[in-house]
């Protein structure tokens, strides 16, 4: 009987709902690839997103390049 009792206490925990990380991640590769309300900055070899929920990055630049801005189509202006 204790089994039972046990079973259904942890059926009443409200235990905590992870994301399905598999759907999240197909959602921010699709925003990244359109480039949509993204807000970039450098950070070492990498340009991160600084505006989405979830933090993730658009782009490795490497370590001897510096991001300079966005053009007109998007695009990242790197020197």
């Amino acid at each position: 009987m204790e089994n039972e009792e046990l079973k259904d206490a942890i059926k009443d925990a409200n235990l905590p709902q992870f994301p399905d990380f598999t759907k999240v991640h197909q959602e921010l590769k699709a925003k990244a690839k359109a480039n949509i309300q993204h807000t970039p900055r450098q950070q070492g070899p990498w340009i991160v997103c600084v505006s989405c929920n979830y933090p993730h990055t658009l782009k490795w630049v490497g370590m001897e390049k510096k991001l300079r801005g966005i053009a007109d189509d998007g695009s990242y202006i790197i020197e």
